[in-house]
């Protein structure tokens, strides 16, 4: 199964069974990383998998957007800072060729975070230190605004 309306029904149960009977709140869930710090990298994958996500991770905007061709994914995790093709031109280029509605969070170290979500158009954003509290919530309301019907 596949398409828009899959995608939007996963979401709907998703939503459903948060801390549901599996206590993991990302089952189902497809969510792509790009990070090009080793080490954020790994704590986002591993808490995303932990959930219960599919995780793809990336180094580079070229890798996720050739996986992103192949298979679409339900939300993506986008660093500002990336080689060669930075956050905002990498959120654009998985938007075009996942959708519009595809929940993109930044997440960046630099100043004045909210003003660079804003210019990418980004769901959410992040600034680098996070906790993995705040991390999860960012996630969940993402997927939460993108499940509604009107959104």
């Amino acid at each position: 199964p596949s398409g828009a309306g899959y995608h939007q029904a996963k979401l709907g149960e998703h939503l459903s069974i948060i801390r549901g009977s599996s206590g993991r709140r990302f089952d189902g869930i497809s969510m792509l990383i790009v990070e090009d710090d080793v080490d954020t990298r790994s704590f986002m994958r591993d808490a995303l998998t932990d959930e219960g996500a599919t995780v793809h991770a990336y180094a580079d905007a070229r890798s996720a957007l050739e996986l992103a061709l192949k298979k679409p994914v339900d939300l993506a995790i986008v660093d500002w800072g990336l080689p060669r093709i930075d956050g905002e031109g990498a959120a654009a280029a998985l938007r075009s060729l996942i959708g519009d509605k595809l929940p993109v969070i930044l997440v960046t170290a630099q100043p004045r975070p909210g003003a660079k979500a804003e210019s990418m158009n980004a769901s959410a954003y992040l600034a680098k230190p996070f906790s993995l509290d705040r991390f999860l919530d960012v996630i969940d309301a993402c997927l939460e605004q993108r499940a509604r019907p009107d959104s």
